[in-house]
């Protein structure tokens, strides 16, 4: 059960990201009618980066902590 709930916080976490990142670089990819070029500004991605790394550090935070249990039930079995 412990796993099935893993899954569906890694999918709910992933979809999140991906709506962030959608809503973040949105603008980012629409076409100037003079040129026709694709404008990408840095700024968008360093924080498409910076959302990565977050989103990651929430996605694993469920591992981290069961980690943290164990090794505390271990030290003190």
């Amino acid at each position: 059960m412990i796993k099935v709930m893993l899954i569906l916080w890694y999918l709910l976490i992933g979809f999140v990201w991906i709506c962030g990142l959608i809503i973040n670089l949105s603008g980012e990819f629409q076409y100037n009618a003079l040129n026709h070029k694709k404008k990408i500004s840095i700024w968008s991605i360093v924080t498409s980066l910076f959302l990565t790394v977050l989103f990651l550090i929430i996605a694993l935070l469920p591992n981290f902590i069961g980690a943290v249990v164990q090794w505390l039930v271990s030290l003190f079995h």
